[in-house]
């Protein structure tokens, strides 16, 4: 029961931490976007949902590391 309650704090927090890490992001993409041409907007974006995927990926795997440990 312990456990359970102890991956649950941790998975909020990961999830906040996510959120703003996110939103922090888009902003700056916003900003950045303001700037650029049509295309190269396009790529922003992709690398940005790609680099926020890959993060989220690495999050849960630490995440999973902790529990099962």
């Amino acid at each position: 029961m312990k456990i359970l309650k102890r991956v649950e704090i941790v998975s909020t927090i990961l999830r906040v931490q996510g959120l703003v890490i996110s939103g922090i992001a888009l902003g700056q993409a916003k900003s950045l976007a303001t700037l650029l041409t049509q295309r190269e907007k396009c790529g922003m974006v992709l690398f940005w949902f790609i680099l926020m995927y890959f993060r989220g990926l690495h999050l849960f795997a630490l995440l999973h590391k902790y529990c099962v440990a």
